[in-house]
């Protein structure tokens, strides 16, 4: 029984954000496992096929075999992730979901999962953070986090 199954039984609205690394087919996404909602990645954002400086392995070199990484809304896939830039949004894509969320149970009990892929590398910020900080791009990585944790307390 997960986390999310257990309250779901008692009456909760369940809520899965980020990063769900633990299985990437239908059976083991998060809608199959207690969460009411689920949108975010299937598994890590270095788990693909794109080098740190943005270029693409080789097919058969490194990670070239890996696909590009999908972005799941309840069991669909609505889009992949093919580069460094298109990573920038998904701390504030994750935090807004996360807030709608808790709008919208605000009066009843409810349990939200979020996991943010950054701040592992590859990094990706939004503009409303970049070179904010005075320790480079982790620092404006960190910056974004600690802003969602704001948005949502």
């Amino acid at each position: 029984m997960t986390i999310a199954e257990m309250f779901q039984s008692k009456g909760y609205s369940t809520a899965a954000y980020g990063k769900w690394h633990l299985g990437h087919k239908k059976d083991f996404l998060s809608l199959q496992h207690g969460f009411h909602e689920y949108f975010a990645t299937t598994y890590s954002n270095d788990m693909w096929p794109i080098k740190i400086d943005g270029t693409q392995w080789e097919k058969g070199v490194g990670r070239g075999n890996f696909s590009h990484l999908p972005l799941i809304s309840q069991n669909e896939k609505v889009a992949e992730i093919k580069t460094l830039e298109m990573q920038d949004s998904l701390t504030t894509l994750f935090t807004n979901k996360a807030v709608d969320f808790i709008d919208k149970n605000a009066k009843d009990p409810f349990f939200i999962y979020l996991a943010h892929p950054m701040p592992h590398i590859p990094l990706g910020v939004s503009s409303k953070f970049r070179n904010k900080s005075a320790q480079g791009m982790y620092g404006d990585v960190m910056m974004e986090i600690d802003w969602s944790v704001g948005e949502i307390i």
